[in-house]
């Protein structure tokens, strides 16, 4: 039986089924250009040269990838401020009330006042534990571990250095050396193998990585819980809450000593730790100013971009629109032609 297409039959199908595949090729390119609205031959949309849009989305996707690491070091860099504020606030002027009792002999509000620290460095403590975007404040590039042992782990080892001598000069020393221990080839005087920086601080003695500003600056913007200011705030009130629980509190003129001391070292943290967040200000006016240049340069570059390869919607929608009926119309010729091979086959 003979075949109901001749050959030029044959060949008018193929060519429409070429013309039909064309369509629908071109049909699905404007619809993901709709879509995006960017053009798909990016060759014929920079002329030729995509070197210029290569380096564009370079540019862009480094932005990408910093932008939200400056936003995270800006969430970071304000909590650390508010827990730096909440152990200031908690602290208050405590160092003055101290030394104002001492100074007129009324030990027994110097006491109450020695209370009130032991609740202080509670509140400081839990401030220095805070952490922002899942990880630790104050822990230093151990961003995974809290910064800080409890307050009356705190309490108890400067406790034991005022235990290690009825002498409260060397009892002092006992506890200086506990927080800042002597370098050799002198020997500690505290009389555990216990160290501020080893048991007191649970952190990493490294600081927490910069964050990246532009390329190649990067900016240190954390605060670890062993920064002198900070060491010497905990100092001063583990000192007024460790005064009526050692050995010395049976000894009025050595409390006293004591008391005084954590006063001074209270009055000297409140300027320090207001020294540390007037720095701390600094590297967030700097965040700020990143976060912004870093969202203006990514529009800049955006629009240039979209002057380089984008799609208008209103012509996309309309390329779509001819392209439908292109097809449709060939998908009728292509019926037709069928219609009328078989017909003359027939006859």
């Amino acid at each position: 039986m003979p075949s109901p297409l001749g050959a030029p039959d044959i060949l008018s199908q193929r060519r429409l089924g070429a013309a039909q595949n064309e369509a629908k090729a071109a049909l699905e390119r404007a619809r993901g250009e709709l879509a995006t609205g960017e053009q798909a031959d990016r060759f014929k949309a920079t002329g030729g040269d995509p070197a210029r849009l290569t380096a564009i989305d370079r540019s862009l996707a480094m932005l990408d990838a910093r932008t939200p690491l400056i936003g995270l070091a800006r969430t970071r860099a304000a909590a650390t401020q508010t827990a730096l504020e909440t152990a200031q606030t908690a602290t208050g002027d405590l160092g003055v009330k101290l030394l104002a009792d001492i100074r007129i002999g009324d030990l027994s509000s110097a006491g109450l006042h020695a209370r009130d620290a032991a609740t202080a460095l509670a509140q400081v403590l839990g401030a220095l534990n805070g952490s922002a975007g899942g990880r630790y404040l104050f822990s230093g590039a151990a961003v995974d571990a809290p910064a800080m042992a409890a307050a009356d782990d705190v309490i108890n080892f400067v406790v034991a250095g005022l235990n290690a001598d009825p002498d409260v000069t060397i009892a002092l020393q006992a506890v200086d050396d506990f927080f800042t221990p002597p370098a050799p080839p002198a020997v500690t005087t505290y009389p555990g193998p216990e160290t501020f920086g080893a048991d007191a601080f649970l952190g990493d003695a490294a600081d927490a990585p910069p964050v990246e500003l532009t390329p190649g600056q990067r900016l240190p913007y954390a605060v670890r819980a062993d920064a002198p200011e900070i060491r010497e705030l905990i100092r001063g009130l583990a000192l007024a809450a460790a005064a009526e629980r050692s050995n010395l509190a049976a000894d009025p003129a050595a409390q006293r000593t004591v008391l005084e001391e954590a006063g001074r070292s209270l009055i000297a943290a409140g300027d320090g730790v207001t020294l540390l967040r007037s720095q701390l200000g600094g590297a967030e006016t700097a965040l700020e100013a990143a976060q912004t240049r870093t969202a203006a340069e990514r529009a800049t570059l955006s629009i240039a971009r979209n002057d380089m390869i984008g799609k208008d919607l209103y012509d996309a929608a309309s390329e779509i629109s001819s392209l439908e009926g292109r097809l449709q119309a060939i998908f009728a010729i292509t019926a037709r032609a069928s219609e009328l091979s078989f017909v003359n086959f027939l006859r």
